[in-house]
């Protein structure tokens, strides 16, 4: 897939760097490399060889620019929601029966290859019936998916805002498909409702995959409040 690339793309701030001696790095450094290990082991091969190595937290991480974004916790994967405001993008972890929602997934430093990105449990089309195990619609019958190749060795699972972004790539649903010429990390965010009535917490599981093969996995759990009356 060819990037849409923006001048913004270059207005990246790495000015953050991470003390060697900070026990919390060093926890998610590990924490990476175990990942990378078993992506190892289930794909086999240079390219997953490659992505495990590519685990280890960058010295001078690239962040979008504003740093007002939550940065996920130095993993090769990150999963978060937040309000669908484009010029405030905050995180949100509970939301009201009918709040319009963004999810974002980004899988980070994904060596050269195709891969898709999807979740689990599937995102229904607008204004299906309600099932209580899959409750989260798309927010749109066209257009709710929106996906970016991205410069390498960013930690943010969104941006501060929209703008923050280079131009994307628009598609009707997941999975979102990508095809790469070097490593470079990959995001794709969905715009999806409640489709039920009642209460419900849901856990979302992001799956990079090259092929059938799932690559790596992460997730993210989130709580809509009933409809009130």
């Amino acid at each position: 897939m060819a990037e849409n690339k923006s001048p913004r793309q270059d207005n990246f701030d790495e000015s953050v760097q991470f003390d060697a001696g900070d026990g919390r790095s060093r926890r998610a450094f590990l924490r990476a490399a175990v990942v990378g290990s078993a992506a190892v082991a289930a794909v086999g091969g240079a390219s997953a060889a490659g992505l495990a190595l590519t685990h280890k937290v960058p010295q001078l991480p690239l962040r979008f620019a504003g740093a007002a974004e939550v940065v996920s916790p130095n993993e090769p994967c990150a999963v978060c929601t937040t309000g669908t405001n484009p010029d405030n993008f905050v995180d949100q972890d509970t939301f009201n029966n009918n709040e319009s929602i963004f999810l974002w997934v980004r899988f980070i430093n994904v060596p050269a290859g195709s891969y898709t990105i999807d979740v689990t449990p599937t995102i229904q089309s607008q204004n299906a019936a309600c099932v209580p195990a899959t409750p989260l619609q798309y927010q749109s019958p066209h257009n709710s998916v929106t996906s970016w190749v991205l410069p390498a060795g960013g930690l943010a699972c969104h941006p501060a805002k929209l703008s923050d972004l280079p131009g994307g790539t628009s598609s009707d649903s997941l999975p979102a498909s990508f095809s790469t010429a070097q490593t470079q990390d990959l995001m794709v965010a969905v715009h999806v409702q409640n489709g039920c009535t009642t209460a419900s917490d849901v856990t979302i599981h992001a799956s990079l995959k090259s092929g059938s093969t799932t690559v790596l996995d992460c997730s993210h759990s989130i709580h809509i409040n009933a409809a009130s009356h």
